[in-house]
């Protein structure tokens, strides 16, 4: 596992647009300046506006190259029947691939990623590890495609919001969304709390930088997935 957890810091150290300091004063500044009305609820309106078949276009346009909208293209994905926000087999197969990846099997563990990304092509991990496995591989054109994939996943969700307030959260889709963006700022998860405002859901994480031990609150608007299990298990 050593092995993996040096991957995963190098790829995400690698891959960040910029520093985990940046970010950290970025929020400080926009929290300083921030209006009490400002809020990103509008974008649901336009998340509500989308079909399943927004998912396949924008997924064929961005395999070809041809756009870099990764917000409309995840929350499209919720739209579509393969969405099921808290399935544990993805999370299933993904620690059988770390384990693959240590033992440096590397067909075996592309079999499950490839099958995974078929069905839920949105997931973020995934696409680190296939960056990861390729390059080891000496494919370079591969390796940067789920790296470019890996990387705007996660600004889409940067750009979401800046999780200062619940009313600007960056919204996810998964909770597992939410890991994923703590570890590209390399924060240390330690506490998350449900909240429920406004007619929305969130998570209020309590992270830490392993550098400095500066605390910091993040808040993530987990209102599409919490929708899902009100569909699912009634209100």
């Amino acid at each position: 596992m050593l092995k993996l957890l040096i991957i995963i810091i190098l790829s995400i150290i690698f891959f960040l647009c910029f520093s985990k300091k940046e970010f950290i004063n970025q929020q400080k500044e926009e929290e300083i300046s921030q209006p009490d009305s400002l809020s990103n609820y509008f974008l649901f309106d336009y998340i509500q506006s989308l079909a399943a078949e927004d998912y396949t276009v924008k997924l064929d346009s961005i395999k070809n190259g041809e756009s870099n909208d990764f917000f409309t293209l995840r929350m499209a994905y919720t739209k579509t029947k393969e969405y099921s926000p808290y399935e544990t087999d993805i999370s299933d197969s993904l620690e059988k691939v770390r384990t693959l990846i240590d033992s440096s099997q590397f067909d075996e563990a592309l079999s499950i990623l490839e099958y995974i990304q078929e069905h839920n092509f949105v997931n973020i991990t995934s696409h680190l590890y296939s960056g990861y496995i390729y390059k080891e591989l000496g494919d370079s054109i591969k390796s940067d495609f789920h790296y470019t994939i890996y990387e705007g996943l996660l600004n889409s969700i940067y750009e979401s919001g800046d999780g200062i307030t619940h009313k600007t959260a960056y919204i996810v889709i998964t909770t597992d969304e939410e890991y994923a963006f703590l570890e590209w700022f390399d924060l240390q998860f330690n506490e998350q709390t449900l909240i429920s405002s406004d007619g929305y859901s969130f998570d209020l994480m309590k992270v830490a930088d392993p550098d400095t031990k500066e605390r910091h609150e993040i808040y993530f608007n987990i209102e599409l997935a919490f929708d899902m299990l009100r569909k699912t298990f009634g209100k």
